[in-house]
């Protein structure tokens, strides 16, 4: 396979012969079906330099190229505004969001997300793509976020996430000390009826589990890493009020603001395979000042 920055090369080998093009990108390459679909709209497959029907076949040797970029329009404006990138390459962008601000816009406020800050970027390089983030940090949560250029890379990093290639990790103060030097939380988490959009913990809930490690106790507060091995909506901040110790600052489930303002979450490590090549990539953000400045409140 050869890879440039708009596009995939694959040289058919002899097994490949007769087969399908779309059936060899989808069983040898991983293109899902839905991406196969948009394929055919764009006409974006080529055999030996010619549009080829997705039900052609080919011969040993055959070049087929697969565009990867296609004009994209979105509804959200670009900005320019800062943004820290950590990570970038053809497939991939990995920003380290400030806590307070909004992965995408909303309803009620549309603008000063990280969506309008990246299109902006891409706009300054040429690239017309829609905004996919592979996960979702909450306004408040801090750290790490995955940005897709393309939907291969989005597919490919989606699936993932359900094979648990992609992990994430997390810093997190908790309110409380902590015994246990290292656990697993396995609480199923359901939407509150009611209540706006809180998660709480239901037998008819999802599956949702979440290791814990104990970095170091404080008074009154335990500084964890913790591994998602699921992905829920405000899964750790439930986790932790379930087991009774909530994030500090997470008053939606528990917590206390009198040392810090929002939730003392931040999202500290990557590690991944690269959607072409099948590398792993692993990318690291330092803990935040309001955090480190919670902890030596307490450490004094």
């Amino acid at each position: 396979m050869e890879e440039k920055s708009g596009w995939l090369e694959f040289r058919l080998s002899g097994e490949d012969e007769g087969r399908p093009v779309g059936n060899i990108l989808r069983s040898k390459y991983g293109f899902s079906r839905g991406m196969l679909r948009k394929l055919k709209r764009w006409q974006g497959v080529t055999l030996n330099g010619e549009p080829v029907r997705l039900k052609d076949g080919g011969r040993e040797n055959d070049v087929i190229r697969v565009t990867l970029r296609h004009k994209e329009e979105s509804w959200i404006m670009p900005q320019d505004l800062p943004l820290d990138v950590l990570y970038e390459d053809d497939d991939l962008l990995i920003v380290d969001k400030k806590p307070g601000t909004l992965v995408h816009p909303m309803s009620y406020e549309d603008s000063g997300t990280v969506a309008n800050a990246v299109l902006y970027r891409w706009s300054q390089q040429g690239i017309e793509a829609r905004f996919r983030p592979v996960f979702r940090l909450d306004r408040h949560t801090s750290g790490l976020l995955m940005v897709a250029k393309n939907s291969f890379a989005n597919h490919r990093m989606v699936e993932q996430l359900h094979t648990q290639n992609l992990r994430r990790r997390y810093f997190a103060v908790a309110q409380g000390i902590i015994a246990e030097d290292a656990g697993v939380l396995d609480y199923p988490i359901a939407m509150d009826p009611g209540s706006g959009g809180k998660r709480t913990v239901s037998p008819d809930g999802k599956v949702a589990l979440t290791r814990f490690r104990v970095l170091e106790r404080f008074t009154g507060l335990t500084l964890l890493c913790l591994e998602l091995e699921t992905g829920r909506t405000h899964q750790i901040r439930v986790h932790l009020s379930q087991k009774g110790f909530p994030l500090c600052g997470d008053t939606l489930y528990g917590g206390e603001t009198t040392l810090i303002d929002r939730q003392a979450l931040h999202s500290a490590e990557l590690r991944f395979l690269s959607p072409r090549r099948g590398q792993e990539v692993t990318v690291t953000s330092t803990m935040p000042g309001d955090i480190k400045d919670l902890l030596s409140l307490k450490n004094r």
